[in-house]
């Protein structure tokens, strides 16, 4: 909670609350994030969605968009402040996050010291 970093505060939380890989996830944009209904979703999506768009670096695991729930304990936490802070575009700009992301799990946020911890990034989604 109090990481400055906003892909290291947010990521992880992301990543416990939508089981999406850390890779569905680092691409997100502004726009991924929507209201749908009254509630709100992030838009997980492959290189081309539905539509045609290209976004570079995306993919799914079946290559196959899917929009996921915004748990409401994420939105307790901001992280729809966050989004509504970012203009446009991605909302995880800087370089190399996958592995900064991973690397941090494992060895300087939440699972650091934990006996038998899971495998970075991938184990560390399927403990919640």
């Amino acid at each position: 909670r109090k990481q400055a970093v906003p892909y290291l505060r947010w990521i992880p939380w992301l990543l416990a609350y939508t089981g999406a890989r850390i890779n569905e996830i680092t691409p997100l944009e502004r726009q991924d994030v929507m209201q749908i209904g009254g509630h709100w979703f992030i838009h997980i999506r492959p290189d081309a969605d539905e539509g045609g768009m290209m976004r570079q670096g995306r993919t799914t695991k079946a290559n196959k968009s899917r929009k996921v729930p915004v748990h409401p304990d994420l939105i307790e936490e901001g992280f729809l402040t966050f989004v509504a802070g970012v203009k446009s575009g991605k909302l995880f700009p800087e370089p190399r996050i996958d592995q900064n992301v991973r690397d941090w799990i494992s060895r300087k946020g939440p699972m650091k010291g934990v006996k038998d911890a899971p495998a970075q990034a991938h184990g560390f989604r399927h403990l919640w």
